[in-house]
């Protein structure tokens, strides 16, 4: 499922996210139901958080 958030490869950024584990397991079983990878349910979670958050 495409949507506004991809990204071409070569624009993406590689970071990394130290996650305590119920919230891993959480994220981890949200990906699984969506059949979508776990990078692409938090790149919608941050894109809608900075939306909300805008000033």
């Amino acid at each position: 499922m495409k949507s506004k958030l991809d990204t071409a490869p070569a624009l993406d950024e590689r970071i990394s996210l130290v996650l305590p584990l119920d919230l891993k397991a959480r994220l981890f079983e949200i990906a699984s139901r969506k059949r979508l990878p776990a990078s692409h349910v938090v790149r919608e979670a941050i894109h809608h958080y900075t939306i909300e958050h805008a000033a």
